[in-house]
């Protein structure tokens, strides 16, 4: 009997077997699984990314309404009696404070990333000028509070401003109904020490806008100016 030839075919299956195993193991079944499903190699860790809440009750945005109207058909009392005034251009200004629905610093590996305040524009309500006058600072016709109800301030950086060491330009987008625009203004901002120099714990700074550029109002021809000045108070909570 040819014993070579039989020693040959009963290490066949082993040669083959051997060879078709390329030694990936990507779609192996993970042995520590009863469940059969197909082993996944782990995924890479998340950016450490952390925030750090913003004192809503510390904090606050204040906005005040300036507005210039032409052609402006008044009722103003006169000896006791109502008369109709025309009025070739009229201005008056409002003040009111927005809400804070939440705020938050984000860090992205312990640097500052971005911060994000989301104001609650239903808190804005049509304000009084003397007895009678009103601005329509937060009526549908105006803010569309109930079609819009938030509106957000994003912070994405600051720099340095040239001459002024005691103020930092703030780089952010506003974001208003359905207009977002970047804008830019100098503000004082202090930190709690030089461990967290990354965070600021306080930032105090104001800027304006341009009602009738962000098209607030467009049906009304007869506004002149219609400009918005945000006061910005953002206090860290942790520090």
């Amino acid at each position: 009997m040819n014993y070579k030839l039989l020693l040959q075919i009963f290490l066949l299956p082993f040669f083959f077997s051997s060879c078709g195993d390329s030694g990936i193991k990507n779609n192996m079944p993970d042995p520590n699984d009863t469940t059969g499903q197909v082993y996944q190699a782990p995924k890479p860790p998340k950016p450490n990314r952390d925030s750090i809440q913003i004192d809503l009750e510390s904090s606050s945005i204040e906005c005040t309404r300036s507005k210039r109207v032409k052609d402006v058909d008044k009722q103003v009392k006169l000896f006791g009696a109502s008369v109709n005034v025309k009025m070739d251009d009229v201005s008056f200004s409002a003040e009111t404070k927005l809400d804070i629905k939440n705020a938050y610093w984000y860090l992205l590996y312990k640097k500052f990333e971005m911060g994000e305040i989301v104001l609650d524009m239903k808190s804005v309500a049509a304000l009084k000028i003397g007895e009678d006058e009103k601005v329509e600072i937060g009526n549908p016709d105006y803010l569309e509070s109930k079609k819009y109800p938030t509106s957000t301030l994003t912070i994405l950086g600051f720099d340095s401003i040239m001459d002024n060491k005691k103020k930092l330009l703030v780089k952010a987008k506003l974001h208003i109904k359905d207009t977002v625009a970047e804008i830019s203004f100098p503000a004082k901002l202090e930190y709690a020490d030089a461990k967290h120099a990354d965070v600021p714990s306080k930032l105090t700074g104001d800027f304006s806008i341009d009602g009738k550029a962000w098209k607030f109002n467009p049906k009304n021809a007869k506004v002149i100016k219609d400009e918005l000045l945000f006061k910005v108070v953002l206090v860290t909570g942790k520090k």
